[in-house]
C-alpha cells in the first residue's frame, strides 16, 4: 500500500524537509536581528523561539523516532 505510513522513512522526509525550510529561513531573515527589532514589542520572542525549537525537536525524537545529532566536537 502507498498510504501506509512507514516510521523510519517518514521521519527521513521529514527531518529532510525541516532542514530544508531551516535552510531557507536562515536565508530570509536573520533570527537574531528579527528578535532585536521586534524586542519592544514582544519581549519574550527570542524566548518563545527556543522553546519552539525544543519542542519541536522533542517531537522529532520521541513521536518520530528520530535520532538526536550529536554536535561535532573541533580539534
Amino acid at each position: 500500500m502507498d498510504d501506509e505510513v512507514q516510521p523510519g522513512k517518514t521521519a527521513r522526509k521529514f527531518e529532510a524537509v525541516t532542514k530544508k525550510w531551516s535552510s531557507l529561513c536562515a536565508k530570509i531573515l536573520d533570527v537574531d536581528k528579527l528578535a532585536r527589532e521586534l524586542d519592544p514589542i514582544v519581549p519574550e520572542l527570542k524566548e518563545l523561539i527556543r522553546e519552539a525549537n525544543v519542542q519541536g525537536q522533542h517531537y522529532m525524537v520521541t513521536q518520530l523516532k528520530v535520532k538526536k545529532k550529536k554536535k561535532k566536537k573541533k580539534k
